[in-house]
């Protein structure tokens, strides 16, 4: 496959997995952008191309497109409630610790 096929087949991917959304997708760029995309056709073709640019043996389909971009996308918001749930260890960690039992008075006086 030469690489002007190859880059073909991204962009072809690309609107085919939007179109197959059914659906307002987010900001994809955010997720799986460069920061340098407009729109979320351009964050997917830069995304695929990273990862199948180089694929000149093989024929990528929508199919593995879509198997792809979920994992990488579960595997990010995986990684992004780990980070919260280490913020809010961390958060805990810098208050002030308060006895529960109540504060020891003296009988004598």
């Amino acid at each position: 496959m030469t690489k002007s096929k190859i880059n073909e087949n991204i962009h072809h991917i690309a609107t085919m997995l939007l179109t197959q959304s059914n659906s307002q997708v987010g900001n994809l760029g955010v997720l799986i952008g460069t920061g340098k995309e407009t729109d979320n056709h351009q964050a997917l073709v830069a995304w695929l191309g990273a990862r199948f640019n180089n694929m000149y043996d093989v024929e990528l389909t929508v199919q593995d497109a879509v198997t792809q971009l979920t994992d990488h996308l579960q595997e990010q918001n995986s990684h992004l409630v780990q980070k919260c749930i280490a913020r809010i260890a961390d958060a805990h960690s810098i208050l002030p610790a308060h006895s529960l039992a109540p504060p020891h008075t003296s009988m004598r006086k």
